[in-house]
């Protein structure tokens, strides 16, 4: 892939060369490797997906012009980063899951030495989907609600899930093209199905434009090693949807306080944690349903319910369907 100059400026700082993969492209120092990684995953002209987990090594800035309208979207972990606009005001950006349209962004971008940043973010050129996606997908067009220069702090918790599984199998080695591709669409898709829907709108809205990079918000202070141990809970409990474990045996499994996983959990996921497993259980039966021959009764079986009936309310509540008419209407 072409670098752009900021892309080469900061390689150059950060003293990174790029290594080859079988799917993507890794930056880093291969003499000081405690200094982290950024990789590249790239379809030309669509979107760009950065995994970046890396500490500088010295104080630096650099310009930065947007003159392309792109969506950006993500999640930063870690890392708080300082930027002056070319309105010469400053701001910052803390760790928070975000998204936005940049067009004509135009500043500089500020790296204090020893900090370590943390996150994973797509870059979506907004050509690719008005030319490409839109004509397939019309309900794109509701990706243009966004707000625009102006980071909204919120991703669907699905969103979230995504990104943080597609870290994961980046840095396993496991990431393809035809992998990556889908989750971006399935990313767009849950976006779009929010702005469509009037009372989601809010959730994006961007107020108090001025202080919206400085509010401590999206993840409220947590540290990453917390960040981390509440997505090990949220992993213990989809693992065994059929009998999670409860609050107590996590806090106790995963040596953390009550009040943290559940204050945390809900600052990550936006939502508490039995909303999540009740959401999750019919969102896992919706798959069965479509992928397997399963019965409904071993369905309900396998994702926690103790009676078909349960499953039923659960399920036209969020699908307005009864199981039986989602699983028709996806053989369709």
């Amino acid at each position: 892939m072409k670098l752009t100059t900021f892309q080469e400026e900061f390689f150059s700082q950060m003293g990174f060369i790029p290594q080859k993969k079988t799917f993507g492209l890794k930056y880093s120092n291969p003499e000081l490797s405690d200094l982290g990684h950024i990789t590249y995953y790239e379809k030309k002209g669509a979107y760009l997906l950065v995994i970046g987990d890396y500490t500088t090594p010295r104080d630096f800035h650099l310009g930065f012009k947007t003159l392309d309208c792109q969506i950006r979207f993500g999640i930063v972990y870690d890392g708080i980063s300082t930027f002056y606009m070319k309105d010469k005001s400053i701001q910052k950006f803390y760790p928070s899951a975000f998204i936005a349209i940049e067009e004509n962004l135009k500043g500089n971008q500020v790296w204090k030495k020893g900090t370590h940043y943390h996150g994973v973010e797509f870059f979506v050129n907004c050509d690719y989907i008005e030319n490409q996606l839109i004509p397939e997908f019309p309900e794109l067009k509701h990706l243009t609600k966004l707000g625009k220069n102006s980071a909204a702090l919120y991703l669907p918790y699905t969103m979230i899930d995504t990104l943080r599984l597609l870290e994961k199998t980046g840095n396993s080695e496991d990431l393809t093209p035809l992998f990556l591709e889908s989750k971006l669409l399935e990313c767009l898709a849950n976006v779009a199905k929010d702005l469509a829907e009037t009372d989601a709108r809010n959730l994006y809205h961007v107020s108090l434009k001025e202080d919206v990079n400085q509010l401590k918000t999206g993840f409220k202070g947590l540290a990453t090693s917390e960040i981390e141990t509440i997505r090990k809970a949220r992993d213990l409990i989809v693992g065994d949807l059929s009998d999670p474990p409860t609050i107590t045996a996590l806090c106790q499994t995963l040596l953390i306080s009550e009040s943290k996983l559940t204050t945390g959990f809900k600052t990550i996921y936006h939502m508490t944690i039995g909303n999540y497993i009740k959401d999750y259980r019919v969102r896992a039966a919706a798959n069965l349903l479509s992928l397997t021959e399963l019965s409904i009764e071993e369905i309900s079986r396998q994702v926690g319910y103790s009676h078909p009936s349960n499953l039923g309310k659960a399920f036209k509540a969020k699908y307005h369907l009864t199981p039986l008419q989602f699983r028709k209407r996806c053989l369709k």
